[in-house]
């Protein structure tokens, strides 16, 4: 899916269900920083590819990340070209290597999101959901798509979303 892929932020799912356990971000920025220097851009977008275009985390949850992560020492901030560049320090790299067992779990279970998520059972649904993005939004910029046809499409999407979680969870609903 690539670049291709619908971006979300967040991931649905159950009521209070994560896609990993609290500080898993964090582990997250600093593997990806140890790698080299990043913008905050960068680092949201890497993390993107890293999910296989299935998650992009939003700046309300990467930025405040950063800041706790510079206080802690763990990063550095320096400005190049007007833009704000972070850095792994010393104590960064010996928190990620005190903490490998943790960043591997993270990455275990990004990896087998991305696996889940590409997985080629899944992906002609997950196709047929973005195509009807696109649709949407194609046919919204050509103005096709009036505010007096939007209730009738949600509801229909709602609809579907309704059978599927049918489908899927059975008697629970």
């Amino acid at each position: 899916m690539g670049r291709t892929a619908v971006f979300w932020h967040g991931i649905p799912g159950e009521a209070g269900e994560r896609l990993f356990e609290r500080g898993g971000l964090k582990y997250l920025i600093l593997d990806l920083l140890a790698e080299r220097p990043r913008h905050g851009y960068d680092i949201i977008r890497d993390l993107g590819d890293r999910f296989g275009g299935f998650y992009l985390p939003s700046p309300g949850a990467v930025y405040p990340v950063l800041q706790a992560l510079q206080a802690a020492g763990f990063i550095a901030l320096r400005r190049e070209n007007g833009r704000k560049v972070y850095a792994l320090t010393e104590a960064g790299r010996t928190f990620l290597e005190e903490h490998r067992d943790e960043v591997g779990a993270v990455r275990e279970r990004v990896q087998a999101l991305c696996a889940a998520v590409t997985g080629p059972e899944l992906l002609p649904a997950l196709r047929r959901l973005r195509d009807i993005a696109r649709y949407l939004v194609w046919q919204n910029f050509k103005k096709n798509l009036g505010p007096e046809k939007l209730p009738e499409v949600e509801a229909v999407l709602a609809e579907a979303d309704r059978q599927i979680r049918s489908i899927v969870e059975g008697d629970r609903l």
